[in-house]
């Protein structure tokens, strides 16, 4: 079984450009803070569903997508995006 939440959307990326992005944000001139939030992704949005379903396919696992309901909070933010 591979629970995915059901209605969750996220921007996938590739690690290549995760490791491009804080290797740029490592070597830019300090001008201010030390500490601040770099942000990217996509530009795509794929539901979990797709991206279990990529997982499977990628690693050959024979587990089932099962779609799972989460309430409350969480559950919101995640199928708010």
């Amino acid at each position: 079984m591979i629970p995915a939440i059901r209605g969750a959307r996220f921007p996938p990326i590739s690690p290549a450009e995760v490791a491009a992005a804080l290797l740029d944000a490592a070597l830019e001139p300090s001008s201010g803070p030390r500490h601040r939030v770099v942000t990217t992704w996509g530009p795509e949005v794929a539901s979990i569903r797709e991206l279990a379903l990529d997982w499977k396919e990628a690693t050959g696992s024979p587990g089932r997508v099962v779609l799972l309901p989460l309430p409350g909070p969480m559950g919101k933010n995640l199928r708010a995006a």
